[in-house]
C-alpha cells in the first residue's frame, strides 16, 4: 500500500480492520469493502494476502451469479469447503423480497462457518453496500463498521502487468476496463464526481428541500469557480457562509460536516474539517478572554468549516455591560469580510430566533446569502429512521412492536412544539426507553436462556412500556401524608 502511495488514513484502516480479525476482536472473520475503489483492495491487497498469493485458494463469484441462480448453492458450499478466502462482488440493485431471503440464507451460511470456512470478502460502491446492508437482516449483522473498510474518491493508476485473477475470472484493474471514473477522459468534471459525502448526505431521511437548495448552491458555486479558470470573472470572491435554520434534531450538525467534505472535493476549502462551537466554548468570563477564544477558534477552522450552533445566543436583547457576545460577532465580521477566507462559517439556530439575531446587526444579515430550512420530520421519516437505527443496533421489531411504535411516533409528532426534538427525540426514545424496557424484561426472567433471537427482538410489550414512561403515566404518586402539628398539645 505504501509503494502505491495510498492514503495513510486508507493504510491505518486497513491495519486496525487486520489487527482486530488476527486478534479475534472481531464478532466474525468477513470482510466488507466498499467505495468506488473497493474492487482494487479487495482482491489485490485483501484477497492476496488471506490466501497468501496462492489464487487457486480463492474463489470469485457476483452474488448476481446467485441470486439469478446460474451460480448453484451446491457450487457454492464446495467452494467454502475447499477454499481460503471467497470474493464476493455486491451489485447495485433493489432487492426483492425473495432475493433478501436469499442474502439471510447466505449470511447465515458464513456464520455458521466462521471457524471451519473461507473468509469471505464482499466489495462494492457504497450505494451497493448499502443496499445489501439494508435488505438482508443477516448481512446487516455480519457487516457492521468495526469490519467494513472505506476506500477513497479518486482511483489511482494501477498497473496492468499485476491483474489478479481467480477462477479465470479476471478482475479489472487493467486500463481496458477501468473503475467508475477513472478515466482521464472521462465526461464527468471532477467536481460532479459522486463522493462519500454527497451520498451520505442523499442517504439522510428526509430533508428534500435542504438538499434541492443545497444542490443549487453547489451548482452556482462550481459554475463561478469555472468562469473564474476560464478568465471571465476576474473579482475573486469566494465567500459562502451559511445559515441553517431549523429545529433541534434534524440533521444540521451532521450535514456541516458533510458541508466542508463537499466544498473540499470543489476545490473551494483547502482542507474541508469542520469545528463545532457554541456560546459557552467562544465567550469568555472576563475582557480579552472572549478574543483569545475566537481567535483561536478562527485559525482551528480555517480550511474547513466553522460552525456555531444556537448561535442567536451570541447577542442578548438586554443592555448588559459585561455580555462579551458581541466580540464573537465583530470578530467573524472580520473573517465574513474576506474575499476568499477559505473557510466556511455556518450559524445554526431556530428560526426566529436566528432572523432576529440578523436585525440586531445589518452587517450580518447581507454576509450569509445562504440560508438553507431544515424541516421537521413527520411520522413517516421518523419511522424510516428507527427502523435505520435498530437495523445498525441488530434489533429487530416483532410485527406488533413496529405498528405500536409508528402509533406511538404518530401521536408525538401530533404533540410536538417548536421544542420537539426530531432525531434526536427518537433516539433518546430507543436508547433510553425502547432497549431499556427490553432489557428489563429479558434480564428480569428467573432463567434467560442464550438465545440470540431473544435478545435481538423487541416485543410490543417494550414498547408500550416505552411509551407510558414517555407520556409520563408512570411517575410516582405521592400519597397524602398526614398532618403532624408542631407546638403544643390544647
Amino acid at each position: 500500500m505504501h509503494q502505491e502511495q495510498c492514503d495513510s488514513n486508507l493504510i491505518r484502516q486497513f491495519l486496525e480492520t487486520l489487527y482486530a480479525l488476527d486478534s479475534h476482536q472481531l464478532a466474525v472473520s468477513h470482510l466488507l469493502v466498499s467505495g468506488n475503489q473497493a474492487r482494487k483492495y479487495a482482491a489485490r491487497l485483501l484477497a492476496l494476502h488471506f490466501c497468501e498469493k496462492q489464487t487457486a485458494l480463492c474463489s470469485h463469484f457476483s452474488l448476481q451469479e446467485l441470486l439469478e441462480g446460474s451460480l448453484q448453492w451446491k457450487v457454492l458450499q464446495e467452494k467454502m469447503d475447499t477454499r481460503k478466502v471467497v470474493l464476493v462482488e455486491v451489485p447495485c440493485k433493489e432487492y426483492t423480497r425473495q432475493e433478501s431471503n436469499l442474502l439471510d440464507l447466505l449470511g447465515n451460511l458464513m456464520e455458521q462457518k466462521v471457524s471451519s470456512g473461507p473468509i469471505f470478502i464482499f466489495y462494492g460502491t457504497m450505494d451497493s453496500t448499502y443496499q445489501l446492508r439494508r435488505c438482508s437482516t443477516a448481512m446487516s449483522r455480519i457487516f457492521t463498521e468495526e469490519n467494513t473498510i472505506y476506500t477513497p474518491d479518486k482511483a489511482e493508476t494501477d498497473d496492468p502487468d499485476e491483474a489478479f485473477t481467480v477462477d479465470n475470472l479476471p478482475l479489472p484493474f487493467d486500463e481496458e476496463q477501468p473503475l467508475p471514473h477513472t478515466e482521464e477522459d472521462s465526461p464527468l468534471p471532477e467536481d460532479n464526481m459522486p463522493s462519500d459525502a454527497e451520498q451520505a448526505l442523499q442517504e439522510m431521511v428526509g430533508l428534500t428541500r435542504l438538499k434541492e437548495d443545497l444542490q443549487e448552491a453547489r451548482m452556482m458555486a462550481a459554475f463561478m469557480k469555472r468562469r473564474m479558470e476560464l478568465g471571465l470573472d476576474t473579482e475573486l470572491d469566494n465567500r459562502h457562509h451559511m445559515l441553517f435554520l431549523g429545529n433541534p434534531g434534524t440533521g444540521k450538525t451532521t450535514v456541516a460536516k458533510l458541508i466542508g467534505q463537499l466544498y473540499h472535493q470543489m476545490g473551494l476549502l483547502s482542507s474541508g474539517h469542520t469545528i463545532e462551537t457554541c456560546r459557552t466554548k467562544l465567550v469568555g468570563e472576563y475582557i480579552g478572554e472572549t478574543e483569545k477564544h475566537i481567535r483561536q477558534t478562527i485559525e482551528e477552522a480555517r480550511g474547513g468549516v466553522l460552525f456555531i450552533d444556537e448561535a442567536y445566543t451570541l447577542i442578548t436583547t438586554k443592555q448588559e455591560t459585561k455580555d462579551f457576545g458581541k466580540e464573537v460577532i465583530h470578530a467573524l465580521l472580520t473573517v465574513l469580510s474576506e474575499p476568499n477566507p477559505d473557510m466556511i462559517i455556518i450559524l445554526a439556530g431556530y428560526e426566529d430566533k436566528m432572523q432576529q439575531m440578523l436585525r440586531t446587526n445589518p452587517g450580518l444579515q447581507e454576509r450569509f446569502p445562504l440560508q438553507f430550512y431544515f424541516d421537521d420530520y413527520n411520522a413517516d421519516e421518523l419511522m424510516e429512521m428507527a427502523h435505520r437505527l435498530l437495523l445498525k443496533r441488530n434489533f429487530q421489531l416483532t410485527p406488533e412492536a413496529d405498528k405500536e411504535l409508528y402509533a406511538l411516533i404518530t401521536e408525538a409528532t401530533a404533540q410536538r412544539d417548536e421544542h420537539f426534538g426530531n432525531g434526536r427525540w427518537l433516539h433518546n426514545l430507543i436508547e433510553q426507553g425502547i432497549i431499556k424496557c427490553m432489557a428489563q424484561r429479558i434480564m428480569s426472567q428467573p432463567s434467560i436462556p442464550d438465545n440470540t433471537f431473544l435478545f435481538r427482538t423487541i416485543t410490543q410489550e417494550d414498547v408500550v412500556k416505552a411509551g407510558n414512561r414517555l407520556r409520563g403515566k408512570q411517575m410516582v404518586k405521592l400519597e397524602p401524608q398526614p398532618i403532624r402539628r408542631i407546638g403544643f398539645r390544647p
